[in-house]
């Protein structure tokens, strides 16, 4: 027999519910619009995960989504997720982090940040299908007993980091090759994704509509980066968010943006080079950075650019000359270098010979599928707008920040033209998924640009536990 309290809240439930749809119904018909998109996205979602409909869409669309289906995600494994972010979404924006929040906000973003590496460690990947792990765990004594031998001169940090603490794990507890570097790069993952967390917690508090903009950051296929995943993107990932981040608080909220901002954030997104090279592509929105600062003074501008400049030259050549003298004597390239130990064809004259050339090698569609792997959400919020609300999407994407967070997005799309994988998109995934990023941030900004009703919020998170997290669930081989 059901005890009174699991009634009581039963029926609380189905009230509040029937009074969000009741407050939905009778709402003016834009805000209304917009809820019955979401409402009919996320809809979608669940019938086709419990339906498994959308592996069998034609074209890129059944390969985007593929994930969606109760076949990799089985159903205790889903509940399991969502309960946990939900307590994860209490410590960002609920009582008990407001609570933390009086306190410390620094006490509140590591609280949150442990908790979301907790989860992240639970569903951490043990596939190991995706990226080149496969060829990063074959020769694990070789990486482990060099210390970096798996290493090349384009991801620097990023493939150090991890062989060096697999190493010192090597020769300190005897523990096997293989086994310390899966333990290695866990560590590696997971301690990046805690400060991750911690970093959209801080950047929440200056956010309209801080749910949406937590829901939106952190429930992408891009935390796969941050589970346990072997590969050398985590670091770079963890750098470029951070100063992506940043860049754009200061450019939403008005503040002054000098020197200080166009350098910390070029310091950044020049340590997340050396991390690895494609985070490279990010200089488009750097320029863009230090022409507002420049306030239309071109001098200031020039000032702001050689600064700026010096700033990365010095990293990346401070960087570059620990590694080649002391830490990696006599490492090379391997995406620059060609040859036959080039994982991707060169790409430049490609891009010369125009639009035809860059296609041929890759389908339109192959980029789309690319995109939607790792911002299905945002893509959907974006397009419920659109079609409701266009003007807040203009709004977003006219504001300094969204020009912003276009320019980022303009560079990696260029890159993800000229580049040719060789292991295939979807195992390619990550080297063509920094589209997350500003597409996830241009999301919440048209969000919070909208008068929404406060339904909007949890059919955003069913859309975004469906189509993004569900990217992480699907390669965590573990029992839920």
């Amino acid at each position: 027999m059901r005890s009174r309290w699991a009634q009581g809240l039963r029926v609380s439930s189905f009230r509040r519910a029937a009074s969000a749809v009741a407050r939905t119904v009778g709402a003016e018909p834009v805000r209304r619009g917009v809820a019955c998109v979401l409402l009919g996205a996320a809809a979608a979602f669940l019938f086709a995960y419990w339906a498994e409909w959308i592996p069998r869409l034609p074209g890129w669309g059944g390969r985007a989504l593929a994930h969606v289906r109760r076949g990799m995600v089985p159903l205790p494994r889903l509940l399991l997720a969502g309960a946990m972010l939900a307590v994860l979404g209490t410590l960002l924006v609920g009582r008990p982090g407001a609570v933390l929040a009086s306190r410390s906000r620094l006490l509140q973003a590591a609280a949150a940040g442990l908790f979301g590496g907790f989860i992240l460690y639970l569903f951490r990947d043990e596939s190991h299908t995706l990226g080149d792990s496969s060829a990063i765990l074959r020769d694990a004594a070789g990486s482990v007993t060099n210390g970096g031998f798996y290493t090349y001169l384009e991801e620097l940090v990023g493939m150090w980091l991890p062989t060096r603490l697999a190493r010192w794990r090597h020769e300190a507890a005897g523990t096997d090759a293989r086994r310390a570097l899966l333990q290695a790069y866990t560590w590696v993952s997971i301690g990046a994704g805690v400060l991750y967390v911690a970093a959209v917690s801080l950047a929440a508090r200056r956010a309209a509509r801080p749910a949406a903009f937590c829901t939106i950051l952190l429930l992408n296929a891009a935390l796969q980066h941050f589970a346990g995943y072997v590969e050398n993107y985590q670091t770079a990932t963890l750098l470029l968010a951070i100063g992506f981040l940043w860049a754009t608080d200061r450019l939403r909220s008005g503040l002054e943006t000098g020197m200080g901002t166009v350098l910390g954030t070029t310091a950044l997104f020049s340590l997340a080079v050396t991390c690895h090279g494609v985070a490279v592509w990010s200089v488009g929105a750097l320029a863009w950075l230090a022409a507002v600062a420049a306030r239309g003074h071109p001098l200031r501008f020039a000032r702001f650019t050689v600064a700026g400049t010096a700033v990365a030259a010095v990293i990346l050549g401070g960087v570059y000359l620990l590694f080649t003298r002391w830490l990696t004597p006599g490492v090379s390239t391997v995406h620059l270098g060609g040859g036959d130990r080039g994982l991707l064809d060169p790409a430049w004259p490609m891009f010369l010979k125009g639009w035809n050339a860059m296609m041929a090698h890759r389908p339109l569609r192959d980029h789309a599928w690319a995109i939607a792997r790792v911002a299905a959400p945002s893509l959907l919020v974006l397009a419920a707008l659109l079609l409701t609300v266009p003007r807040a999407v203009g709004r977003a994407a006219a504001s300094r920040d969204g020009i912003f967070a276009l320019a980022f997005l303009a560079g990696f799309l260029v890159h993800q033209g000229v580049w040719v994988s060789k292991i295939g998109l979807e195992r390619d995934w990550d080297l063509f998924g920094f589209t997350w990023l500003p597409l996830a941030y241009l999301a919440w900004r048209a969000f919070a640009e909208a008068d929404l009703p406060r339904i909007a919020e949890p059919l955003v998170a069913v859309v975004s536990l469906l189509g993004g997290f569900t990217w992480v669930l699907a390669h965590a081989r573990v029992t839920a």
